[in-house]
């Protein structure tokens, strides 16, 4: 995920939102992966900018979340392959989750020197666990296969590798289905009821001052060197002849 993939995604949720023909709002991603995190090259230029600087760059990102959650209509997400950090968040603020059998929902932030607060994920996962399991997903950096991300309630269907988006675009179909006002009550109040308005706003504003002080620390430094360093052996192993 780019700082360029966070802008097109938030100005298009911001079409979205305000198109008065809107009814549902499906999310999904091409290829591989749903999405395995944020774009290392991203997280590089984050880390040599200023505290205060290193705030306003992460603060799109957590844009993006807040809106996403707080889409007025309802959101359904297709994910499929790793689905890391970032990517997880988006599709856990969604209101109905499809995951593909070879799904892996990461939440690593605590590997990599990070609060596991990045992009509203202490939110999300309270959300769907609890804050006790929530804490233990986060302080162990889980990986979470599909089948055990079903049963623990993180998603909500776990179809083969490759029915995910048909599965996901007829849930999106039923819900275009419904009585869009009413829905769109229906959700404000659970919405509100679960705190997604003004104490997620405080929440995400502490997080995110945390998070611009972990990027400049030591521990993130040695983390983020470690995974850079791994992700070139990977590459380097990749392009080596059969």
């Amino acid at each position: 995920m780019s700082r360029e993939d966070i802008v097109a995604l938030l100005d298009g949720l911001a079409e979205a939102a305000e198109a008065p023909e809107t009814r549902v709002l499906l999310l999904r991603g091409e290829g591989r992966a749903f999405c395995s995190g944020a774009d290392l090259s991203l997280l590089e230029d984050i880390q040599r900018l200023e505290g205060s600087e290193r705030e306003l760059a992460l603060r799109p990102a957590v844009a993006l979340t807040l809106r996403l959650v707080r889409f007025p209509h309802p959101t359904v997400s297709a994910i499929q392959g790793p689905c890391y950090g970032g990517g997880a968040c988006l599709a856990l603020a969604c209101d109905h989750i499809v995951a593909a059998d070879d799904t892996r929902l990461g939440f690593i932030f605590n590997q990599l020197g990070l609060p596991g607060g990045d992009m509203a994920a202490t939110w999300l996962l309270k959300r769907r666990l609890g804050t006790r399991k929530a804490w233990r997903v986060l302080v162990n950096a889980e990986v979470i296969e599909a089948a055990d991300a079903l049963e623990r309630g993180l998603v909500d269907e776990v179809v083969k590798r490759g029915a995910e988006a048909g599965r996901a675009r007829a849930v999106a179909t039923e819900f275009s289905q419904g009585a869009t006002s009413a829905l769109a009550a229906t959700k404000l109040e659970v919405l509100t009821l679960e705190g997604a308005f003004e104490q997620l706003t405080t929440q995400t504003e502490l997080e995110l001052r945390e998070i611009a002080g972990a990027i400049g620390g030591a521990e993130f430094r040695e983390s983020f060197a470690a995974l850079r360093a791994r992700t070139s052996d990977a590459r380097a192993r990749a392009s080596e002849p059969a």
